[in-house]
């Protein structure tokens, strides 16, 4: 602002002050255009001043009246960021203007068997080429290839002769030698033979999910063997299975898997409802192995493993023992392990030294329990009918549920099961009970042991 001097006022008759008047007519017409431009220059000067004043405070208040909802924002940005950055890592075009500069190279192959093998299956192969998917892809200096064959292509049938396999489907990995530890994944490499020079092969054991799958032999003779062989289990399994002139619910689970005792729990409110008007069966799921693998016990020549530990390979036992010879007691029994588990007062640490009171409590001979649990010849049978007719059925998990030998997968409640029990019916047969309306919340179909 330009600063007003005091003037001492001489007033003459007509009201003007004379210095004032002097001083105006003494300047030049310049000097007072010049005054005047410095005056409005240094007004719009003080404005901008204001203005900028007035955002800095505002947005200050803002920041201080926001602060939470921005530092929030700012930690959502940042994530997103950081998980773009994460998945396009190792990613050979996530950016076509600027390529990746790998260090080494490593090819999968993965060989399907032939399209008309009945009973053939790539479940275990689309299960490894999801793993290498995943496990590289933290490794940002390495190019992983993954490249799919079918088994009449010529280019499988140039590895099938280049690595000379004995059977398909087929893993194979081209790297070179320093390579083959898998940039610090430690064991890995472990599950792949050498072939030649650079080339390795993936265990058969892997691929055939430790046996329980068969793979598709190349020679003709021992092809012929295997598939009489599979065909004579085959038989087996549906012999096991059996037939039943009412809809039948056949149940695979472990003992002590939550998603299995949460099934359980639907199939048993559904039973209970339709009563003597349909047939189950109970099975578990689990697999045998010629080393303990730390989940396994020893029954006469081989070693038998549950997900949950021997505990529950125990109870497993004594399940089928209960249903084999007191088969009308069962549903109580595992009723009641259901209601203690879900209490938590019952799991597979303890249920060793609860079995007898719960049996007990459902009019259970227990010593008839403990006869055959000791009898290793019965349960070793047992067992491997349970493994034969789990691999036949295509189980891998718990639980695994199936009516009429279809597939029930799609819920878990009570409602969900009966609906699917009755829908077997025909309309003459079909009973009253269905009618009934059951629980149908709580349980989905997601998660499985």
């Amino acid at each position: 602002m330009v600063e007003k001097k005091p003037i001492n006022k001489k007033i003459t008759k007509n009201g003007h002050d004379h210095r004032k008047i002097e001083r105006v007519h003494t300047k030049t017409a310049s000097e007072n255009v010049a005054e005047v431009k410095k005056e409005n220059v240094s007004k719009e000067k003080v404005k901008k001043v204001e203005v900028k004043e007035s955002f800095v405070k505002k947005t200050l208040l803002f920041i201080k009246e926001n602060s939470t909802f921005i530092l929030l924002s700012i930690i959502l940005i940042l994530s997103i960021l950081t998980i773009y950055a994460f998945s396009t890592r190792g990613s050979v075009d996530y950016q076509k203007n600027q390529p990746i500069e790998f260090k080494d190279e490593i090819t999968f192959y993965y060989i399907k068997p032939p399209i008309d093998c009945t009973y053939c299956s790539s479940d275990y192969l689309d299960m490894v080429k999801a793993t290498h998917e995943q496990l590289f892809i933290q490794i940002t200096d390495l190019k992983v290839n993954n490249i799919v064959y079918e088994y009449n292509s010529k280019e499988a049938q140039k590895l099938i002769q280049e690595y000379n396999l004995e059977r398909v489907p087929a893993v194979l990995l081209e790297a070179k030698a320093d390579n083959l530890a898998f940039k610090g994944i430690d064991g890995y490499e472990e599950y792949f033979e050498l072939k030649s020079e650079n080339k390795y092969q993936l265990s058969d054991l892997i691929l055939s999910g430790n046996g329980q799958e068969m793979l598709y032999e190349l020679d003709p003779l021992v092809r012929e063997e295997i598939e009489s062989e599979y065909e004579e289990k085959r038989q087996q399994a549906l012999e096991l299975l059996g037939t039943s002139d009412k809809p039948k619910i056949d149940f695979f689970v472990m003992s002590f898997c939550p998603y299995g005792i949460q099934a359980e729990d639907g199939i048993l409110e559904a039973l209970e409802l339709l009563g003597d008007t349909v047939d189950y069966k109970p099975w578990f799921v689990m697999n045998s192995a010629t080393s303990n693998l730390g989940n396994c016990k020893l029954i006469g020549d081989k070693y038998y493993c549950s997900l949950h530990g021997v505990e529950e390979l125990e109870e497993n036992i004594r399940q089928l023992c209960i249903f084999e010879d007191q088969e009308d007691k069962f549903l109580s029994y595992i009723g009641q392990i259901r209601d203690q588990y879900y209490e938590q007062t019952l799991s597979y640490t303890n249920i060793n030294s609860k079995w007898e009171s719960i049996a007990l409590d459902n009019g259970i001979d227990i010593n008839k329990v403990k006869s055959c649990f000791n009898d290793n010849e019965r349960v070793q049978s047992m067992l491997d009918d349970q493994i034969l007719v789990g691999n036949f059925m295509g189980v891998s998990g718990s639980p695994t549920v199936f009516v009429d030998g279809v597939l029930a997968g799609g819920g878990r409640t009570g409602e969900y099961y009966k609906n699917t029990l009755c829908s077997y019916f025909d309309a003459e047969s079909r009973p009253s009970q269905c009618g009934s309306q059951l629980s149908d919340t709580g349980a989905s179909a997601a998660g499985s042991c």
